[in-house]
């Protein structure tokens, strides 16, 4: 882990700590990188925080991350002087380190309903305009996972969702539990997905967004972390005014069984 919080305190070494995260920014392909470096140097967040933010977050999730925190970070600056922005640059690490899960194990047993809040943090500037409801279950048990890997799926979800709405409608998030396994599902009350769509949903690479706007990856990589690397199951249940995407994953009593049902890759073979 790098300096968080470590303020340079002279000129020269602010531009070569800005210029160091730039390049950081630049090799890892983050969009705007010479607008981002400024603020997160400042902060104290060198090349080597970044990598072990990296490490932990993956590649797909970390542009969300780094804008988000630059976003945050500068705002902070803006709001406060010396003692308070200090403190709200840690209290805003400390929400990337809870979405990262930086510097803890890799595989823990898991908050499920910590991750969600934690991308919903990290994602707040994305679903400006859409209402998100929250319906969680109480005393959901743990699950034993790689919690960087669970929060890039609910971002995924999400921002799928939204992209969904149009920055419009209603999101609802729910959480519950059935035979060994804790569910998770993001509903949003958008157009809905056509039928002939839904069983592609998760094949790599496919996507309805026009040319430029999506890669079709960000389902690929929930089947991949949730069904591969979790042992869980995924589906999603569409029609106009609802599309719901539901997570199952096993908790210590057991993998959970796997149904077949629309939209579910694991039922596609």
């Amino acid at each position: 882990e790098g300096a968080a919080g470590g303020v340079p305190d002279d000129a020269l070494a602010a531009g070569d700590g800005e210029e160091a995260v730039a390049d950081w920014l630049d090799r890892h392909g983050i969009a705007d990188g010479w607008r981002l470096a400024p603020t997160l140097a400042a902060a104290g967040l060198d090349p080597a925080w970044l990598d072990a933010a990296a490490a932990r977050v993956g590649a797909v999730a970390l542009p969300v991350v780094l804008p988000w925190l630059e976003a945050s970070l500068d705002l902070a600056a803006a709001l406060d002087q010396a003692e308070r922005s200090a403190a709200r640059v840690s209290a805003l690490v400390d929400v990337a380190r809870s979405y990262t899960f930086l510097d803890q194990a890799p595989e823990q047993d898991v908050d499920v309903e910590a991750g969600l809040e934690a991308t919903l943090a990290m994602l707040t500037a994305r679903l400006a305009g859409v209402e998100v409801v929250r319906e969680y279950a109480p005393d959901l048990p743990t699950v034993p996972a790689r919690g960087s890997e669970l929060n890039q799926v609910w971002t995924n979800l999400l921002l799928n969702a939204a992209d969904a709405l149009g920055g419009k409608g209603r999101i609802r998030v729910r959480t519950g539990w059935e035979q060994a396994a804790v569910v998770v599902e993001v509903v949003d009350d958008g157009p809905g997905i056509p039928p002939e769509h839904q069983r592609r949903v998760f094949e790599p690479f496919f996507t309805t967004k026009p040319p430029g706007e999506g890669v079709g990856l960000g389902l690929d990589v929930a089947y991949r972390v949730v069904v591969v690397n979790h042992g869980g199951d995924i589906q999603v249940v569409s029609r106009p005014g609802e599309t719901r995407f539901r997570v199952r994953l096993p908790t210590h009593g057991g993998a959970p069984g796997r149904t077949a049902s629309t939209g579910s890759r694991h039922a596609d073979g």
